[in-house]
């Protein structure tokens, strides 16, 4: 098994606030939660997370973008994780998952599209962290079976 990505992602996230640290592990499995949680101790007993060339190097680096290669782009608003979101945030932060040319098709069939798409500004401007998408993700799909908004 590959284990650098897990190990760049273990680096973005020890080098990240605490408490968000702490809410996406705990968003993990048990056994997710074990790997790596000994990854961060070997992260700080190296230092890496307080090291500012590995920060440098961190925050250099492009974040990646999911691609939902089965979507397609006039498809993306009507798939069930974006369409049963109500709240333009959450389906702009969700919509981050796709690329932009995607993102702006799907804002013109959205219901909000100048809601979505002011939200859709915001978080492209930024770094959004993989985790929280994927963690966002992960709870709709557990929404979708109980009918609960996030």
């Amino acid at each position: 098994m590959d284990t650098l990505p897990l190990r760049q992602l273990a680096i973005r996230l020890a080098c990240i606030h605490a408490d968000d640290r702490a809410w996406i592990l705990a968003q993990l499995g048990r056994l997710e939660r074990e790997q790596m949680d000994e990854l961060l101790m070997e992260i700080a007993d190296l230092g890496l997370n307080k090291n500012p060339a590995v920060l440098a190097a961190l925050y250099a680096e492009p974040m990646p973008r999911f691609a939902m290669a089965s979507v397609m782009p006039e498809d993306i608003a009507l798939h069930p994780q974006i369409s049963q979101l109500q709240h333009p945030y959450w389906r702009a932060l969700l919509l981050q998952m796709h690329d932009p040319s995607q993102r702006r098709k799907a804002m013109d069939v959205l219901p909000q599209g100048a809601l979505i798409r002011r939200w859709d500004h915001a978080w492209s401007e930024q770094a959004v962290p993989p985790a929280l998408l994927t963690a966002l993700a992960r709870h709709v799909a557990v929404a979708e079976v109980s009918h609960v908004e996030p």
